[in-house]
């Protein structure tokens, strides 16, 4: 068990409430009533029944990412405009879209850096 220091944790609650209100610091749980509950198990119903009713587009899962099967083109694949190597993989095609290089170009060049890049 972590030695917590209580005095201190006190001290930020009572800081962070005397800042922000004493909302900022109650726990959501106390505010959850038995009547709230059955009004969002009563949404969420609601909210699987209209997607249940909707027409589905066939979705693949590609390497850990979930795409959508017409946005997937099939042996169309690019260079990537910093290495000019061809992208194999899904998450490649995700960064082609997005930022026209492949993943590994977009680790170490890009990331960090996306404000700048021109799309």
């Amino acid at each position: 068990m972590p030695n917590y220091d209580y005095k201190q944790i006190s001290a930020l609650e009572k800081a962070i409430g005397e800042k922000y209100g004493e909302s900022a610091i109650l726990n959501p749980a106390d505010l959850w009533t038995p009547e709230k509950e059955k009004i969002y198990l009563e949404q969420v119903k609601s909210v699987e029944k209209y997607y249940r009713q909707q027409p589905h587009e066939q979705c693949v899962d590609q390497g850990g990412f979930i795409m959508k099967e017409k946005l997937i083109k099939k042996n169309n694949f690019k260079n990537c405009s910093i290495c000019n190597k061809q992208a194999y993989k899904a998450e490649d095609e995700i960064y082609m879209q997005k930022f026209n290089s492949c993943f590994r170009c977009y680790v170490l060049k890009i990331e960090g850096r996306t404000n700048k890049w021109p799309k």
